[in-house]
């Protein structure tokens, strides 16, 4: 009678199935993770997007209910300043006046007095918002 050889677990069906699972499911969970990036990426710019807009049309609600006195620029940009999210240190308001001339920038270097045409305020449908006197962006 012949003998039967023995074969070895790496040699039989069941560690070609059990490397065929282990390599589906790899290859499942990578598809997933990928997707699930993805779409919270998204998810999570669109929350940031409707954030900082909601903080500039709070600050040009604000600056719309300032009188028109002396003290009106000095008061918007003290509101502009308060312009802030949490965590993220490169996040900041400025103000531009409906001409596009910058009142009111962070860095000390960026406020000027000529013309941005950039920063026109018929652009505050996109950027920011404006108040009627001048533009909150952020």
């Amino acid at each position: 009678m012949d003998k039967k050889e023995k074969i070895t677990f790496l040699n039989s069906i069941s560690s070609k199935i059990l490397l065929l699972v282990i390599v589906v499911v790899t290859v499942s969970l990578g598809v997933s993770k990928f997707l699930a990036e993805s779409i919270s990426s998204d998810v999570v710019g669109n929350v940031n997007e409707n954030y900082i807009l909601s903080l500039a049309e709070s600050a040009a609600d604000t600056i719309e209910n300032i009188s028109n006195d002396d003290d009106y620029i000095q008061e918007c940009s003290q509101i502009v300043k308060e312009i802030s999210m949490e965590g993220i240190s490169s996040a900041y308001g400025y103000l531009v006046d409906t001409d596009g001339t910058m009142i009111y920038h962070p860095t000390e270097e960026r406020r000027t007095s000529r013309k941005l045409s950039s920063f026109k305020c018929s652009r505050s449908a996109e950027a920011g918002k404006s108040s009627g006197k001048c533009c909150c962006y952020i």
